[in-house]
């Protein structure tokens, strides 16, 4: 599979046979089959949404996002809430239009979670799951 960079993480969006790729404060869309990028263009930018969420200037985050965003992107499928990020520093996740950029829904976890600032987050089957790092388990909620 082609990806932006070496290290650059995804997501699968099983109903278009998607993969997208975070890259900057881009998604980049490629083909699950043949990995192939889909268009040179992002899909989708975090910037307009990130800006109007958290009223922050567009300038402090152009190539990159806040420091407080876990760098692995999650898909859901749920129409208006189809891309997500995980705000470790709150706890949450932030879930994004894809169509109008705009954050559309917050996920609260339980207080006490512990949300890792690297990788650990998936969405599944309906459920946000957070990796427990010292019980070497995956906790899901919905």
């Amino acid at each position: 599979m082609n990806q932006p960079s070496e290290n650059s993480v995804g997501c699968f969006d099983g109903l278009k046979s998607r993969v997208y790729f975070l890259s900057g404060t881009g998604i980049f869309a490629y083909n699950a089959n043949n990995g192939s990028k889909i268009q040179e263009e992002e899909v989708f930018n975090f910037s307009k949404g990130i800006n109007n969420a958290y009223e922050l200037s567009l300038s402090e985050f152009e190539s990159e996002l806040p420091v407080f965003y876990n760098t692995v992107p999650i898909f859901t499928g749920i129409l208006q809430q189809e891309i997500g990020l995980l705000n470790y520093e709150l706890n949450q996740i932030d879930l994004y239009n894809m169509k109008t950029g705009m954050r559309s829904k917050v996920f609260r976890f339980p207080e006490g979670t512990v949300c890792e600032s690297f990788l650990n987050v998936a969405f599944a089957n309906g459920l946000f799951f957070i990796y427990d790092k010292e019980k070497a388990e995956w906790n899901g909620y919905k």
